[in-house]
């Protein structure tokens, strides 16, 4: 299971704050925070038929993994939130892998 920014070289979720400190938290929070204002505008693109369900699940998503952050941030027991939120953002890429797989049956249906 990869850690919170997944990819190679994640630290697992429960580790990465504790191991980072508060210093570190805070810019995970401001990092979220400007994916939040970039990907919200993105999310209203979508074509209305998506735009309503699959968007509007993405956005929620994010805004949970955005406030189980925040709990780790101000908790002391912080593995169990930031498991949850590595849970959602894994839900979440699951959604985009979704969203991603209808943009290209069109375009396979052109060829």
């Amino acid at each position: 299971m990869g850690g919170v920014g997944g990819g190679l070289g994640a630290k697992p979720p429960g580790k990465f704050v504790l191991e980072q400190g508060m210093g570190e938290s805070d810019n995970i929070l401001t990092k979220l925070q400007d994916l939040l204002v970039y990907l919200i505008p993105q999310l209203n693109k979508f074509p209305r038929d998506q735009k309503f369900v699959l968007g509007d699940r993405i956005e929620h998503k994010l805004l949970d993994v955005q406030e189980d952050c925040l709990r780790a941030y101000y908790s002391r027991e912080k593995r169990g939130h930031l498991l949850e939120a590595n849970l959602e953002l894994e839900q979440q890429r699951q959604q985009r892998a979704v969203r991603l797989s209808q943009q290209q049956q069109p375009e396979q249906r052109q060829q």
